[in-house]
């Protein structure tokens, strides 16, 4: 099993280190970790960075894209307000750009040695973030997210695992094995895989209300995904217990939905928080995965080296 802690190229992550790959070699070591799952921000990765130490690449994800794939023009001028909106969000008012684009971006991950790149699969319009109410349903969302990584995969087979992963919104949730099924299935891909994400799944369920309860919640899962646990390739291990924001955001008013208040609304559902609770190894001796990711979002090097500290101990490293 690979031991890996998430980062990205985004200024925030790279203020971090300093600038510094000597200073993210030595995190690295100082936490015991074998490397990264990296997002890339943009098209460049700084020089500096470590890139033997890239096992894993995250693939770019836009929240809304649904309408987008399926031409429903109307939503997109709802949403977005013009043509030219459209195509600052997605690089292009042509679905097929997404096609375009996860093609580069797994290319890319090849090239730089990566072993896997993680997909999410899920869909929500901004508004459905904070009233919970939706207008695709799980199945929908599974579908459209075949049909575009078949498109994706159409005469291209690049050497790597493309791994599946679960969110809270309709999509690829993990609580429904039929589509956990068909996703395996009828991606036309024979390096598809999963990442189960820990906090992701106990976002799932807004009564949990400790770390024990959210263990007891993701094993429970796993089990009910029976053989299908065996696709389960890799970890995102933090915890969200944001059951109670939840719901007295959904019974407010509507409110903002420009890109700041998203974020931080997204931010406070989503918790990344570590485990302290040594029941986790529970998970991971149950799943036996080829990666675990230290899956944080953090300020400064003291707190993320602090959540790092505090799951090792919690998982017996």
């Amino acid at each position: 099993m690979l031991r890996l802690c998430s980062f990205s190229t985004c200024r925030e992550d790279l203020d971090v280190i300093n600038g510094s790959g000597a200073v993210l070699k030595e995190f690295l070591a100082q936490h015991r970790l074998d490397g990264l799952e990296l997002m890339i921000c943009g098209e460049e990765i700084p020089a500096y960075i470590p890139v033997e130490k890239v096992y894993g690449v995250h693939l770019s994800y836009w929240p809304t894209w649904l309408d987008f794939w399926c031409h429903n023009s109307a939503e997109l001028q709802r949403e977005f307000g013009s043509a030219e909106q459209v195509a600052s969000y997605y690089g292009s008012t042509d679905p097929k750009v997404l096609v375009e684009r996860y093609r580069h971006e797994i290319g890319r991950a090849v090239k730089l040695g990566a072993k896997y790149a993680v997909f999410h699969v899920s869909h929500a319009r901004k508004e459905e973030v904070f009233s919970y109410r939706f207008h695709y349903d799980d199945a929908a969302v599974v579908t459209a997210a075949i049909e575009l990584l078949n498109a994706v995969f159409a005469g291209f087979e690049p050497d790597i695992e493309v791994l599946l992963e679960n969110l809270w919104w309709p999509g690829l949730t993990f609580l429904q094995p039929q589509l956990v099924e068909k996703a395996l299935t009828e991606i036309n891909f024979q390096r598809i895989g999963l990442m189960l994400d820990t906090g992701h799944l106990m976002n799932t369920n807004l009564n949990l209300a400790s770390q024990r309860q959210g263990i007891e919640y993701v094993l429970q899962t796993v089990e009910n995904l029976g053989s299908l646990q065996r696709y389960i390739r890799g970890v995102h291990l933090h915890y969200s217990l944001s059951g109670n924001y939840v719901r007295k955001k959904i019974n407010e008013p509507g409110g903002r939905y420009d890109a700041d208040a998203t974020l931080a609304h997204v931010l406070a559902i989503d918790q990344h928080l570590p485990f302290s609770d040594r029941e986790v190894r529970r998970i991971i001796d149950r799943i036996q995965p080829g990666f675990l990711v230290h899956e944080f979002t953090f300020r400064n090097r003291e707190k993320w080296s602090e959540y790092i500290r505090i799951q090792n101990e919690a998982l017996g490293f």
